[in-house]
């Protein structure tokens, strides 16, 4: 990944060195070292994705019920948005007034 990187960075401040001019032969190549790390980066990311997920197959099918689920707590949760409005109400202590009245209507 490293090399790729390097490449792409040199290209980058060869560009910047003589100015930053978009239609010059030095934007086209370091336009293509830029997308040929991109490229990289997402193929060495989904390889680590497709690791992790054939490990977790594996845990699963040897019966290593354990080693699975903290592999799954152990998981990137990410960002989770959630919404600021429902049904024209607005702020968490009226969403979450509205859910508990709609709950205790369906119970």
């Amino acid at each position: 990944m490293k090399p790729y990187y390097d490449v792409y960075k040199q290209s980058y401040s060869n560009w910047l060195y003589h100015g930053k001019i978009r239609d010059s032969e030095l934007y086209g190549e370091m336009c293509i070292k830029r997308r040929e790390f991109k490229r990289q980066l997402k193929r060495c990311r989904n390889e680590c994705e497709q690791k992790r997920y054939e490990s977790l197959a594996l845990d699963h099918l040897n019966g290593d019920f354990a080693s699975f689920w903290q592999k799954i707590k152990s998981f990137d949760k990410g960002t989770v948005l959630l919404s600021e409005t429902i049904d024209g109400i607005s702020g968490s202590n009226a969403i979450r007034e509205y859910w508990a009245d709609f709950y205790e209507k369906q119970f």
